[in-house]
């Protein structure tokens, strides 16, 4: 190459040289976006690993010109209601009541949780981008189910590892019920990619859909069984299969025995038994702290009204006592009700995209728009019971669901 370029004329070996550089930057962009979005499970620590990659990637995909920003913003719907979210949300700084500054850390968190929403839907410019995104999701699943498995066992005994109290799996998450929830779209992409893969291909993604529900029952999140039951009856009704059907229950099955004669064998409690003794009823009745979870839902009613542009990024817990467990209230105690119904517009405006692409069939590659809407969907249900403003899982599935509207457009 060095002796044949100087035959070139200089505009020529300028280009040569950009068209080389940029070659050699790009190649191991894919590698670096799938490790990013394999460790979009974890959330131990601050900064996450997964905020600090993403940061990396997106100025790296900025200056290699291979983010489409420009069409991710074409989507006026999505893009004006975020926007304009933003702006109700930082307006409530000027109304927190926190003076110690946490609310600048709730702020960073949601900033980089809406960058990763926006480098999803700029970068992913066709299903085989997609497709990478959904595969390095599964894969950090997968390893987080297993972790699971390890922790629950005893082998796994590091501080980032342990479960509850209770023995809830929480494996580098710190609460089981961000685990359980960010494990849901992983265990129904793996059941739709079951449902259209080849023949030599099913073992696999059966083995891999199998040890995602053992990590959701080790984290015996009730919220997360009403997110699952609500995505995967819209999943099966929009992607009517008895492939899909067999591998999400057959799936189930096999992970409740395993757990249940694991923990017999042991002689240990099952996860989520807050009763010594008590038949395994998978934490169905209701605990004290439900009781105060429905009050401060109560409270945060009234309060709303007073305070209508909010009092500021993470200031629930102050106000409430409690927190509002709530998607809703909590958009619309911390950071008013015009943030709260701006972020509405951007939700159904994704939504829509991708209901628009299921019916017309666009996208063809996993996760499909059905999959996309049926975790989300599952996902704002289970949020009407706990806070998921700041959850990652929201934001990605949010990016996911706008890149779908972006390929469509």
């Amino acid at each position: 190459a060095s002796s044949s370029i100087t035959t070139l004329s200089i505009a020529d070996q300028r280009r040569y040289v950009n068209h080389f550089m940029l070659r050699l930057i790009m190649s191991p962009y894919p590698t670096a976006v799938f490790v990013t979005f394999a460790l979009s499970g974890i959330s131990w620590g601050r900064p996450d690993p997964a905020h600090v990659f993403l940061i990396a990637i997106a100025v790296w995909g900025i200056l290699s010109r291979d983010l489409l920003l420009e069409q991710a913003v074409s989507i006026t719907g999505v893009s004006r209601a975020l926007g304009l979210f933003l702006v109700f949300y930082l307006l409530s700084l000027a109304f927190t009541g926190w003076t110690e500054g946490q609310h600048l850390l709730f702020t960073a968190n949601l900033l980089a949780n809406v960058l990763m929403a926006c480098f999803l839907a700029s970068y992913v410019t066709g299903g085989d981008r997609l497709a990478l995104v959904e595969r390095a999701y599964v894969t950090g699943a997968l390893v987080l189910s297993a972790a699971a498995v390890l922790s629950s066992v005893g082998v796994l005994q590091a501080q980032p590892f342990r479960p509850t109290l209770d023995g809830r799996a929480m494996p580098l998450t710190g609460d089981p019920n961000v685990f359980a929830s960010f494990l849901v779209p992983a265990f129904l992409f793996t059941v739709e990619g079951y449902a259209q893969s080849a023949a030599g291909h099913e073992r696999a993604r059966f083995v891999t859909a199998t040890l995602i529900a053992v990590g959701l029952r080790l984290a015996a999140s009730r919220g997360a069984w009403v997110n699952l039951a609500v995505a995967g009856t819209i999943l099966l009704a929009a992607r009517p299969s008895a492939r899909a059907a067999k591998i999400l229950l057959g799936s189930l099955l096999v992970a409740f025995l395993v757990v249940h004669t694991l923990f017999l064998l042991r002689g240990n409690e099952l996860p989520g038994r807050f009763v010594q003794g008590s038949v395994p009823a998978f934490r169905v009745q209701l605990y004290q702290y439900d009781h105060d979870r429905f009050r401060t839902m109560a409270r945060a009613l009234p309060f709303i009204l007073r305070h209508p542009f909010g009092t500021g990024p993470g200031d629930a817990i102050r106000v409430t006592g409690h927190g509002t467990h709530n998607l809703l209230l909590q958009v619309a105690t911390e950071n008013g009700v015009g943030a709260l119904a701006a972020l509405l517009v951007a939700i159904g405006a994704i939504i829509r995209a991708c209901l628009v692409c299921w019916r017309r069939g666009v996208i063809g590659a996993a996760p499909s728009a059905a999959a996309i809407v049926a975790a989300l969907a599952g996902l704002l249900v289970n949020g009407m019971f706990i806070d998921i403003l700041y959850w990652r899982i929201l934001w990605m599935l949010l990016g996911l669901g706008w890149a779908v509207g972006v390929l469509h457009s």
